[in-house]
């Protein structure tokens, strides 16, 4: 009688400590996941993020202001991300003249990523920045640091959309269809004075 009491004593706090942990994960997990997560920068902070270009130039995410962006996180070990950047480099020269611009940012080394750059053919900039690149990604809703990994940014500079994993052209294009067809405020607004 007294053991099968302690069973279910045990059971019971089993139970508990299942629901606690559950609901502490859902909890800690839940800005990060889907397509949708919570990104914690501004326009202002975003623009004035600064990696390394292929060759060893420090430049700012301000150089593309007022463009659309669609900022793909990749490494060369990463054999989605590999898959993916063919197709980054369709939607790249067919929204172009839309004012899409297409980054990479390799979150690898740099002689890995020139080497396969150059191999491929990658024909949009690709910036390289280990530790730089991996906090932009967190502060771009990737708390988990996924790769593939990539956010679509409006003209105006703020985070609409962001992906983890490997994305279809078709994801792609529905999702810069709906970004390209927003009015550039800030054009607006001139127009209006």
């Amino acid at each position: 009688m007294k053991r099968s009491a302690n069973i279910a004593r045990y059971a019971c706090a089993l139970g508990g400590l299942l629901v606690v942990i559950l609901t502490a994960s859902a909890v800690i997990w839940t800005p990060f996941a889907g397509r949708d997560g919570a990104a914690q920068i501004s326009p202002a902070a975003l623009y004035a993020v600064q990696l390394t270009d292929s060759r060893g130039n420090s430049v700012s995410l301000g150089l593309w202001q007022g463009k659309i962006l669609l900022v793909n996180f990749w490494a060369t070990w990463c054999l989605p991300c590999r898959e993916e950047i063919p197709d980054l480099m369709r939607v790249q020269r067919r929204h172009a003249g839309n004012g899409v611009q297409v980054i990479g940012v390799a979150i690898d080394s740099a002689d890995k990523v020139l080497a396969f750059v150059r191999d491929v053919g990658v024909d949009y900039p690709v910036l390289i920045d280990d530790s730089r690149g991996l906090a932009l990604s967190k502060r771009l809703g990737n708390g988990a640091g996924v790769l593939p990994f990539t956010a679509l940014i409006n003209r105006e500079g703020k985070v609409v959309s962001i992906n983890k994993g490997k994305l279809s052209p078709a994801q792609i294009d529905a999702q810069l269809k709906a970004v390209i067809q927003q009015p550039f405020a800030a054009l607006e607004r001139k127009m209006a004075l």
